[in-house]
């Protein structure tokens, strides 16, 4: 996980994963990130550590990178990139879809293991 520094009004949290080829429940629509890997909650179930807004006031931004491959090749069939709304939100999006908004995303939040 990388975090980016703004000049302005957020921070950029950036995850890169790999999944492989061969092994479909790697990445057949769902990206597992953890936790400590988001600001995004969802009640009851799952809370996410990262803060939604720093004490500065900046405000947390996560996206995922994920590269799909072939075993000890060079060869990447697909590269996904993700964004996981800021955890402020997850109050709208719960009113909107309930916690099938994270399926929906193509999102395992969780500790790697699904909800």
């Amino acid at each position: 996980m990388i975090l980016i520094k703004a000049q302005r009004e957020f921070f950029t949290t950036l995850i890169i994963k790999t999944a492989l080829l061969e092994n479909t429940s790697d990445y057949k629509g769902v990206i597992n990130i953890s936790k400590n890997q988001t600001s995004y909650s969802i009640p009851n179930k799952f809370k996410g550590n990262l803060p939604t807004k720093y004490k500065d006031g900046k405000i947390t931004l996560t996206y995922i990178i994920q590269v799909i491959h072939e075993h000890f090749s060079k060869k990447i069939h697909a590269i996904v990139l993700a964004c996981i709304p800021n955890g402020k939100l997850s109050n709208i999006y719960t009113a909107l879809y309930g916690s099938k908004i994270v399926k929906d995303l193509g999102l395992n939040v969780s500790n790697y293991h699904r909800l």
